[in-house]
């Protein structure tokens, strides 16, 4: 009979999360980044109050949001078979070093008392431009950098940043403006970008060369990315998941004041809660998913985690509609919510970067990123609208429902394809 010591299988998953923290490359990357996001939730507050102050405009707010996301997500495509072409080290480093520079210039520009909204817009341009090359460069740099069998160990510590910077950086940034102001949260935003390119500097990534660069154009790479994901179409549903879950999280995103309003208790606090539930949650799914030994079938998991996301929206349209005012089993299901997100996005990063050939990383990577990035505002617009005309529980209900549906018929259009069709 085989005894199994839960002690000594915890250690043993605690020594490959180490593994991989003790990859000096890795460890580069992943420092940087958490430095980066956290100066860019620094940022995000203190710009929201600089537009409010200056303008007073939801206008305003709402083109700023479009002008920090829509330059990227035209030019991912293109950004994606560049970064395929290039050696991938100085991408992440210019990348840095111009967001870095830009936001630097409008510190100044705020300790001159000379800012103007078009800089701010300028800038905004700038960032995502940068974002559309750094964002899929680090999601190929990865598999080059780590052992396949510890990609889910180091995408979960990627996806720590995020949980980490979607609790503390909003806080930490409030404060900060209140104590320093808006030019040095600015500065502090800009040197972020700085450290990381410094990060990125001194790791050691290997040299990826094509043959074929001379011989072809980017759009041919273009194209060439696009018949990638149309013969392997288990890659594209994956994509597709991303979309989905993008999508369905910015329903529950723009419902969440009009829900945190109808709960018990004061409305903004509810607020305060819900979203500090749901980066709680991002944390520790993060954590579960480095300590769990899932490496196996992320593909499995992925769908559980994107179902499980649904039936959490679906459990809190039906706890509306029987009239539970309670802010406490909303904030159990929004830690839930978090978990699944973030166990989702791990898998989903794992699948991709395991079957996708690196030299196709980059176009593969821009798409994903292009996806996600569509989705979200695109729910936001079309879910602000709809709660114009409908309720709360209803959307939510309704957005619950559609995306287990979606998720049973990917999952079965996904497992028929692997089966029938071989992966490369």
């Amino acid at each position: 009979m085989i005894v199994y010591n839960a002690d000594y299988i915890l250690k043993g998953r605690v020594t490959v999360m180490k593994n991989v923290l003790f990859n000096p490359d890795f460890f580069l990357l992943w420092v940087g980044r958490l430095i980066s996001q956290i100066g860019d939730k620094f940022y995000s507050i203190a710009l929201a109050w600089w537009i409010l102050q200056k303008t007073n405009s939801p206008v305003i707010m709402g083109l700023l949001m479009v002008a920090s996301a829509l330059p990227g997500v035209l030019l991912a495509p293109l950004a994606g078979a560049w970064i395929d072409r290039w050696y991938r080290k100085p991408v992440i480093i210019i990348a840095d070093v111009i967001r870095g520079l830009v936001v630097i210039v409008v510190a100044v520009l705020a300790i001159l008392n000379i800012l103007e909204v078009w800089h701010v817009f300028a800038v905004a341009v700038v960032i995502s431009l940068g974002a559309a090359f750094y964002d899929p460069t680090v999601q190929a740099i990865v598999p080059q950098i780590v052992p396949e069998e510890e990609l889910p160990k180091a995408n979960s510590f990627n996806q720590f940043n995020g949980g980490i910077s979607t609790v503390m950086g909003p806080v930490l940034g409030a404060v900060a403006v209140s104590f320093l102001g808006f030019a040095t949260v600015f500065v502090i935003n800009g040197l972020s970008y700085l450290v990381s390119a410094a990060c990125g500097w001194f790791m050691d990534i290997p040299v990826t060369g094509r043959s074929d660069v001379v011989n072809n154009s980017a759009w041919s790479d273009v194209r060439a990315g696009m018949s990638f994901l149309v013969k392997q179409r288990h890659i594209l549903i994956v994509i597709g998941i991303i979309g989905l879950v993008h999508f369905f999280y910015g329903s529950l995103l723009v419902s969440l004041p009009f829900l945190a309003r109808e709960l018990t208790g004061n409305g903004l606090r509810n607020l305060g809660y819900c979203q500090t539930l749901l980066g709680l949650g991002l944390v520790l799914g993060s954590i579960y998913h480095g300590l769990s030994n899932k490496k196996n079938m992320p593909d499995l998991h992925l769908f559980r985690f994107v179902s499980g996301l649904g039936g959490c929206l679906l459990l809190i349209g039906l706890l509306k509609f029987m009239f539970v005012r309670s802010p406490i089993a909303y904030l159990i299901i929004m830690a839930f919510i978090g978990i699944a997100v973030a166990n989702a996005s791990i898998d989903w990063q794992t699948i991709l970067q395991t079957n996708t050939p690196n030299d196709m990383a980059g176009r593969v990577f821009g798409i994903a990123s292009m996806m996600g990035n569509v989705s979200l505002p695109v729910a936001f617009g079309l879910f602000g609208i709809l709660l114009n005309i409908s309720s709360v529980r209803f959307l939510l209900t309704l957005s619950g429902a559609l995306l287990v549906i979606a998720t049973i018929i990917l999952q079965a259009d996904y497992w028929w394809i692997s089966s029938n069709s071989p992966k490369v």
